[in-house]
């Protein structure tokens, strides 16, 4: 037995929203439950109740055009256009990303993902269309005076990494992807050299010189030692170990540090400069 609601205005749209008239209005006519409910001033809640209670199958939603303003749903269904085989060729095979599909369709992503999913289709993160030739500045070089630039702004900046640690199952994945890039494999292979035994000259002492000559302070960064969690490395400006004079010596932080192993004649000269400044 139904009951009766409490507000006497869905009472009296349940006395329209006969069978006749839904069969006109939302099978014939194609009309959503929400237009049929504004028409007659009740929630589309009330309408759906109705079709339901009346044995009325219930489209999905998504199957109107909205793109007007005033509730003037057309017939245009997208389960019809986002078949098995339009989404298999754009979406799987000519990787077109939802937002695109559903900006041809007029369609918003959030329902191609819908009908994607309903599908069975395995969806694709954000990341994938950023990766290697899909990315816009793939295969761009930024000039010296741009890095110069990015450089400079970031100077002063905290590192918002310093202090955390990797979950060990990312650490795993780190090292599974890294297991073939050991001695000459590695793209910084140098022959062999970080294994040559450092000087007895190279000690403590000397480095506690070094750390006192620059201030505790990366000369590139400008980091302070108090901020980098362990204490400052010495780095040999020409990379030549057996070289531990004061004036090839140099203060940095464990990124710089990292960092100037790679374009090595470039922070030669670099790092030369730093050190007459130093000097003064």
């Amino acid at each position: 037995m139904r009951i009766a609601s409490t507000k006497p205005h869905n009472n009296k749209a349940r006395e329209i929203l006969t069978k006749e008239y839904l069969t006109q209005e939302y099978i014939a006519k194609g009309r959503s439950a929400g237009s049929i409910g504004r028409e007659l001033g009740v929630h589309q809640s009330v309408v759906l109740r109705q079709l339901r209670w009346l044995g009325f199958e219930i489209r999905p939603n998504g199957s109107y055009d909205t793109s007007s303003n005033f509730g003037k749903y057309s017939k245009l269904k997208y389960q019809d256009i986002l078949t098995k085989d339009y989404s298999q060729r754009e979406y799987i095979e000519k990787k077109t990303s939802a937002a695109e599909i559903g900006s041809r369709l007029g369609a918003s992503s959030y329902l191609v993902l819908k009908y994607l999913r309903r599908l069975g289709f395995p969806i694709r993160n954000r990341a994938f269309y950023v990766q290697g030739e899909r990315n816009n500045k793939y295969g761009k070089k930024l000039s010296q005076s741009a890095k110069d630039a990015i450089s400079e702004a970031n100077k002063g900046k905290p590192c918002f990494w310093k202090g955390k640690h990797l979950p060990e199952k990312t650490r795993k994945l780190i090292s599974a992807h890294h297991a073939d890039f050991r001695l000459e494999k590695h793209p910084r292979w140098q022959g062999g050299r970080s294994f040559e035994p450092y000087p007895i000259e190279f000690n403590r002492q000397l480095k506690e010189t070094i750390r006192d000559r620059d201030k505790h302070t990366c000369q590139l960064c400008g980091a302070l030692e108090c901020e980098c969690y362990e204490k400052l490395h010495i780095h040999h400006i020409d990379y030549d170990k057996g070289h531990c004079l004061s004036n090839n010596l140099i203060s940095l932080c464990r990124s710089c540090h990292t960092k100037t192993n790679e374009n090595r004649e470039y922070w030669m000269q670099e790092l030369r400069r730093k050190d007459k400044v130093l000097a003064r």
